[in-house]
């Protein structure tokens, strides 16, 4: 709570000084322009002479990279636009310019864009937003010593600008005079309640992928887990085509001759065979 009250009381602020400073705007621009496209405007200080011109944009980001901090917290650095050059002369003092933000993201706290002529910034806003709004304002800007002004934006938002018109040193007489003044603080007021959060604002880009981390150390090896179940049997795969006779072999050694086996049983008696021839008569016997 107190970052917000904190919060709060500087915005009042900031509103109060900006009201003052420029309160000599509002008058300055309720005057008509004269024949030659010419009128003056007055507050206090130097003369000085409002020159319109067609207007012009001058600025787009949206083809490049949006202003502000990435972490939305009001660090980044201010945009320097050069205004003069085309139809804004070198000794043109301020510029009449028309500010858009566009794709706005901002914190809880919302955001804010001021345009200054660079040094210094003043604590004060130009166009106050929200996450995700559009929204445009009209600026009468000094510009500085290099005829440039500074955009700084607290969130991050594309700008567009778009010029139309200019102040320049007058000599002539009977103009009236134009400057900015710088009017005193008010009091602070009372905090405020807090307000309602808005939405969340789109998804910033990815960001690059951070560098590979150290191999970590190895842990301890694990208790062996139980052996699983056996597979079931693979098909059969299909007989493969058979090979080549091979070449005969070498004849082996004779075998031993084995014992003589039994005596097979006697045969049948055979057929008498045929009378055979008369043999020759023996020697005679001797007497007795």
């Amino acid at each position: 709570m107190k970052n917000r009250s904190d919060l709060n009381r500087k915005r009042q602020s900031i509103h109060s000084l900006w009201r003052s400073r420029w309160a000599a705007v509002g008058a300055a621009v309720a005057v008509t322009f004269g024949a030659g496209g010419l009128f003056s405007a007055s507050a206090s200080g130097g003369a000085s002479s409002f020159v319109p011109v067609e207007p012009t944009r001058i600025l787009d980001t949206r083809t490049a990279a949006p202003v502000g901090a990435d972490d939305l917290g009001g660090g980044g650095a201010p945009y320097e636009l050069s205004v003069v050059g085309g139809s804004i002369p070198r000794s043109a003092s301020a510029a009449a310019l028309n500010v858009t933000v566009v794709n706005g993201r901002t914190n809880d706290f919302g955001g804010y864009l001021t345009v200054y002529p660079c040094g210094d910034r003043p604590e004060a806003s130009n166009v106050n937003f929200v996450a995700g709004q559009t929204i445009a304002n009209s600026v009468v800007a000094p510009l500085s010593s290099e005829g440039s002004v500074c955009l700084y934006v607290y969130g991050q938002a594309d700008l567009l600008v778009d010029v139309s018109g200019y102040y320049a040193a007058s000599s002539q007489a009977g103009t009236s005079e134009f400057s900015t003044v710088v009017g005193s603080d008010g009091a602070d007021g009372a905090d405020g309640a807090d307000g309602a959060v808005g939405p969340q604002g789109p998804a910033g880009p990815a960001g690059p992928a951070g560098a590979d981390g150290a191999d970590g150390a190895v842990g301890p090896q694990g208790p062996a887990g139980p052996a699983g179940a056996d597979g079931a049997d693979g098909a059969v795969g299909p007989q493969g085509p058979a090979g080549p006779a091979g070449a005969d072999g070498a004849d082996g050694a004779d075998g031993v001759v084995g014992p003589q086996g039994p005596a097979g049983p006697a045969g049948a008696d055979g057929a008498d065979g045929a009378v055979g021839p008369q043999g020759p008569a023996g020697p005679a016997g001797a007497d007795g």
